[in-house]
């Protein structure tokens, strides 16, 4: 798959094949836009890019997981869960930053990357969360396309996300940071208005694609 003079594979399979260098690879290539949907984020090399790419003064936005931004519960070690590196130098960082949760108590659960889509462009989707695990110890895929009708489903999508996305309560993040700095600190209950917990989203919208007629 061709994308600004870089070329990148149609698809890639974990193990066989590192994904988060051809993410980098791909981002490094924009020359307009990034626009990211995450389920988490903790790799560093992607975190470069997307610095370089603010540095080129590329449009940058991106919807996370409200779960991996107010996080409760502990860890493995049993300290309070705190959200990545990563994702707190998204935010604290200035990138353009919005978080969704889905219905009632689920999970904004996508993980895909729209570059460059105003114009011709290239997506990337598939079962591969940005995060370590996936790069090291999962069987992960993904699929590269510059498509239209590909690149125009997912625009659609992302847009459609955004408008339901909200922007970073920094005063609700610094209370997560702050977790666990005193000997006897617990986690204290998430604050989560009424309407939030019976959140009923719109429908998304519909592929514009044409239908794949498989064996009738």
């Amino acid at each position: 798959v061709g994308f600004n003079g870089a070329v990148l594979p149609s698809f890639a399979f974990r193990p066989d094949t590192a994904i988060e260098p051809l993410i980098v690879k791909a981002v490094d290539s924009a020359q307009k836009s990034v626009r990211l949907a995450l389920y988490e984020f903790n790799l560093d090399d992607i975190m470069a890019a997307l610095r370089r790419a603010k540095e080129r003064k590329l449009k940058i936005e991106i919807v996370i997981d409200r779960s991996h931004v107010y996080t409760t519960g502990k860890d493995s070690t049993g300290r309070p869960r705190k959200p990545s590196q990563e994702i707190q130098a998204l935010i604290k960082e200035g990138f353009d930053v919005l978080i969704l949760k889905g219905e009632k108590s689920g999970i904004m659960h996508n993980k895909y990357v729209l570059l460059d889509a105003e114009d011709k462009g290239l997506v990337m989707w598939g079962s591969y969360n940005f995060a370590d695990t996936a790069e090291r110890n999962h069987y992960e895929n993904v699929m590269f396309s510059n498509d239209a009708f590909d690149i125009a489903d997912y625009l659609a999508y992302f847009e459609y996300k955004r408008r339901q996305a909200l922007p970073v309560d920094y005063d609700k993040l610094e209370e997560v940071l702050m977790r666990g700095l005193e000997p006897d600190d617990e986690v204290s209950p998430e604050r989560m208005s009424h309407d939030e917990r019976d959140s009923k989203l719109p429908p998304p919208p519909e592929s514009t694609a044409p239908p794949i007629n498989l064996n009738g």
